[in-house]
């Protein structure tokens, strides 16, 4: 920046605090939280916020197709949270062309920086949102909420070459497309607001103030696509901004404003040099800001120019002149496919036809073409240039001889031929080309026929070079075709005795790819679903290496295509100084180099600013586990949420110290529960297992006082001898399985008593039946917790709840496979409402395993309708719960020839499957209300589902979900 007085120097419009920023357009202002809690216009003195801006999670639990659907039922409910404070705020950039402020924040699982910043002159008409999001939230879309100080119930949306308006939301109408803007003006027309979107295309609208931006979007999953349950999981770069502006948006430009933000320019670096086009140079100019370039190619069939041009404001434009550097000697109108718009018309000097007509004039004026535009109507044009004013010079190259001494092609006659690498495979040859030209620099290849060495394995071999440039042409380079195999590797070149280190990508594999989840077990190629559960997430990547040359398939050595196994070639460059005569290979047999050129190109010195893609850079490994609550002073026990990092895996399980000790491969491992009942210092840390740490350490400092006495949370008994108490926090082992502990009214001997790993839940066992009718009581006391004071239970009675079934068929039933099995309708007391927690439990005895799609017992109409069912059944070769679009597999076949107890328990959120007390399986769930009817062995849902032949015993239905402790206890009931 110009120094403070300078001659010339003019002084910035952009400010900036903790707590906001300026420009010469908008003042902006956040609040505590870290919303943008106001924008001013201060061009048009309005304020363009109603309320703050906020980054709000919907709850989405489609009914069906998750992965694309959302139900108008979840679009009317409010918010299940938002992303709030406590918030960091810093400023991240503070000079003359722009100001920013960083706002990091965390909220249900997931990690957001959000950086808002303002830009000086023409860039700062918009405030620009840059957020970084390391996504793990579950069954929620993220929207950007935009709370409008304009009112309308009309609201326009951008589609690419037009525009539509729509109104609020409704049932057959609440998540709408637009392509780079949508925007509401006020019903008065005197003032608006644009959201402006890069790359984000749904959008809603609630009510006439407000628009909603989506974001991100990981379904509920009820059916069988479980995999889509955590889709959008990994790390995003997010970029959206406001337009406020007076009038409409055809006056504010919004359509440019829109292209500012998806296409930025690029800057290129380039030495100072002199040259015939002077310090600026326009390849095409556009006389009119309503009509854009949307396209310039070379023509595929031909050496004519394809422009394709649209209409921006749907108004006619007329008189509009296209002009590129040299002048336009011909034109044509052509279509999409670059066809003649009308065959029998191709004019040289104007078009003349019906359909160019139809589409306004179009001709040329002294080498410029002049054409009208319809609204929105797009509009191509095929043009022939004549002579460039000036031709810049071009690149010299010169293959350099190589000493082939591999063969790493097969041909298509000899397929076995060639050894790319140590397990036969290679390249396949009839793919490779003689000659290729790859960023401008040509490649001659060696022979591909059988036999023929048409590699150089690395191996320290010395090339010959030329030992001077050519004046004028641009510096020398060696230009390499190779690859590597068994993964990328480090190569050690000497241009002449100077060493040049590169790395050479492996010969197959993928160049990049997004954050990819990884599933346990086998997933199937070709599966549209499957039931594996995630293993973990690995991070994104790209290399960067410019692909020269590329493969559908590699072949093996005996001879198979392996279709998708990509395989490709590189090219890479190394500067030759003056004087330099020799290349040395590097001593490195993986490396193949296949071609290699001395080229010298005064264009490859100018190069981009900055990377002209995404390089995923930001998409790092080592992410930190979070703590939740992040540490704090607490006057009781606190439940501490250990989370994973955003790239995890299974074999990289979290573990943790209390004693202020670092965390090692043989510290406890976090399981899903953690109470701190005294002042600690929380140490987290993933480890592999061989013992290496997967990432850094978290920690977190708590400070506890706990003075509040452990209470009963509530206290269960199934059957008349089993009870089950859960206590407030985690209470000694001591005194929890102290049988005297504990008073029953009426009165009644506890036997034994047995804490539970969770150190909350005790399970006590009576040596008398309780009473029939529930009517009972039970208190603690002298159970203490685990705080440093050691906090004593009060002995205050509390209910103890009998959990009985609801339904019970008694006895055994044989099913014969005939009929319609045995159906009770009109069940009272059934827990058929959507959200209503249950246990089914029956015994099962086969001799055979039954066939696919065969109803063994549950509730519901027994139709596939949506969601209204709870059934066991056989599906996939595996114990099956199906709920019409909720299917959840417990992974483990039916026993033949033995009786085995099978339970399914939903507690509004999750269903577990049990085999024999022991749980096999759990998925998130929900459901449809049920019909109030128990069947056992009915007829199949489907056509060509089968019938269940066998015995079902002590079919029972409750309107709790037993937990696991419960559910063994049935296993008491076992039919003789």
């Amino acid at each position: 920046p110009a120094a403070a007085g300078a001659v010339g120097a003019a002084a910035s419009p952009l400010k900036i605090t903790g707590q906001g920023m300026e420009n010469g357009r908008y003042r902006v202002r956040l609040n505590t939280e870290g919303n943008v809690a106001s924008v001013y216009d201060k061009a048009a003195k309005k304020e363009m916020l109603a309320a703050p801006i906020r980054l709000a999670f919907l709850q989405e639990n489609p009914k069906q197709h998750p992965a694309w659907n959302m139900d108008w039922e979840d679009r009317q409910k409010p918010p299940v949270g938002h992303v709030d404070g406590p918030a960091r705020i810093s400023v991240v950039e503070n000079g003359p062309a722009r100001v920013a402020l960083r706002v990091e924040r965390q909220a249900r699982g997931s990690q957001f920086a959000e950086i808002v910043r303002l830009s000086a002159g023409e860039a700062g008409n918009q405030v620009e949102f840059l957020t970084d999001v390391d996504w793990h939230t579950k069954e929620s879309s993220l929207k950007a909420v935009f709370p409008l100080a304009v009112a309308n119930p009309q609201a326009t949306y951008n589609w690419e070459v037009g525009t539509v308006q729509r109104g609020n939301n409704d049932p057959k109408k609440y998540e709408v497309p637009a392509h780079r803007w949508f925007d509401l003006t006020d019903t008065s027309g005197d003032y608006g607001v644009s959201v402006l979107s890069e790359a984000k295309y749904g959008s809603d609208k609630p009510d006439d103030s407000t628009l909603r931006l989506t974001l991100l979007y990981t379904p509920g999953v009820r059916d069988r696509f479980q995999h889509q349950a955590t889709q959008d999981w990994g790390h995003h770069q997010i970029r959206y901004a406001l337009q406020g502006h007076a009038g409409g948006w055809r006056e504010a430009k919004t359509q440019s404003e829109a292209a500012r933000l998806n296409q930025p320019l690029l800057v290129f670096r380039a030495p100072a040099h002199s040259g015939p086009l002077g310090r600026s140079f326009s390849l095409l100019r556009v006389s009119s800001p309503q009509v854009t370039v949307a396209a310039l190619k070379k023509a595929e069939a031909s050496n004519e120019v394809i422009v394709r041009l649209f209409e921006l404001d749907g108004k006619p434009a007329k008189n509009v002149r296209l002009t590129f550097a040299a002048p336009i000697t011909a034109l044509r109108e052509v279509n999409g496919q670059e066809k003649p718009l009308d065959p029998k018309t191709t004019g040289t000097t104007g078009t003349t036809s019906a359909a160019s007509l139809a589409n306004g004039a179009a001709s040329l004026v002294d080498g410029t073409l002049v054409f009208e535009m319809q609204p929105y109507r797009p509009r191509a044009f095929a043009l022939t240039l004549g002579k460039a004013p000036t031709r810049l010079a071009a690149p010299t190259a010169t293959p350099l001889p190589l000493p082939f001494d591999t063969d790493v092609a097969s041909s298509w006659a000899s397929k076995t031929d060639g050894k790319f690498d140590p397990q036969g495979r290679t390249l396949p040859g009839e793919l490779l080309p003689q000659r290729l030209i790859s960023g401008g620099v040509p490649f001659t290849l060696g022979p591909v026929t059988d036999g023929a060495r048409n590699a150089v394995a690395a191996r320290g071999q010395r090339l010959p070079l030329p030992g001077k440039a050519t004046t004028g042409t641009g510096r020398r380079r060696v230009y390499l075709l190779a690859a590597a195999y068994g993964g990328d590797t480090e190569a050690t070149f000497r241009v002449g005795d100077k060493p040049v280190t590169r790395t050479i990508q492996d010969w197959g594999g993928f160049v990049g790819q997004w954050d990819n989840r990884v599933w346990e077990g086998k997933v199937p190629d070709t599966g549209g679903s499957w039931p594996n559960a995630l293993a973990g997430i690995t991070p994104g990547f790209i290399k960067r290496d410019p692909v020269a040359w590329c493969s559908d398939h590699w072949r093996l050595a005996d001879g198979t295509n392996d279709a998708y196994r990509f395989c490709y070639l590189y090219r890479y460059a190394l500067d030759v100084p003056d004087g330099v005569t020799t290349l040395t290979l590097p001593r490195n047999e993986r490396v193949r180099i296949l071609a290699a050129t001395l080229a010298q190109n005064p264009n490859a010195d100018t190069t981009p600013a900055a990377p002209l893609y995404d390089t995923l850079a930001n998409h790092l490994p080592d992410t930190p586990a979070t703590i939740v609550p992040a540490g704090g002073t607490h006057t009781d026990a606190v439940s501490v949420a250990l989370e994973d990092p955003l790239y995890w895996s299974s074999n990289s399980p979290l573990r943790y110290t209390l004693d202020g000790s670092v965390p090692t491969a043989k510290s406890p491992v976090y399981t899903g529960t953690l109470t701190v009942t005294r002042t600690a210092t929380l140490q987290v840390r993933p480890y592999l297992a061989s013992g290496a740490p997967a990432g850094p350490i978290t920690r977190a400092r708590f400070t506890v006082n706990d003075t509040a006495a452990p209470k009963i949370v509530s206290a269960d008994a199934i059957g008349l001898t089993d009870a089950r108490l859960v206590f407030s926090e985690p209470v000694t082992r001591a005194s929890a399985q102290r049988a005297a502990a504990y008073s029953l009214s009426p009165a009644n001997v506890v036997k034994t008593a047995r804490l539970a790993p969770d150190n909350r839940t005790v399970l006590l066992t009576f040596a008398q039946a309780l009473p029939q009718d529930g009517a009972c009581t039970i208190a603690a006391g002298g159970v203490r917790d685990q705080s440093a004071r050691g906090n004593t239970a009060v002995s205050t009675p509390q209910p103890l709840t009998l959990l009985k079934p609801v339904f019970v068929r008694a006895g055994t039933e044989t099913l014969t496979g005939t009929g319609t099995g045995i159906v009770q309708a009109d069940v009272p007391s059934l827990p058929t409402d959507a959200a209503s927690p249950w246990t089914i439990n029956q015994w099962v005895l086969l001799d055979k395993q039954p066939k696919e799609l065969t109803i063994l017992g549950g509730f519901g109409d027994g139709r596939d309708a949506s969601g209204e069912q709870r059934y066991l059944v056989k599906f996939q070769n595996s114990i099956h719960f199906w709920g019409s679009n909720v299917d959840i597999s417990a992974g483990q076949a039916f026993d033949v020839g033995k009786w085995q107890m099978v339970t399914i328990t939903f507690d509004g959120k999750m269903v577990r499957l049990y085999k024999n007390g022991e749980e096999v399986h759990a998925e998130s769930a929900a459901f449809s209300n049920a019909a109030s009817t128990v069947r056992l062995g009915p007829p199949s849902a489907w056509d060509n589902g089968g019938r269940f032949a066998g015995k079902i015993a002590g079919f029972s239905v409750w309107r709790e979900a037993l937990p696991g402790d419960f559910v063994r206890t049935l296993l008491a009931a076992k039919p003789q």
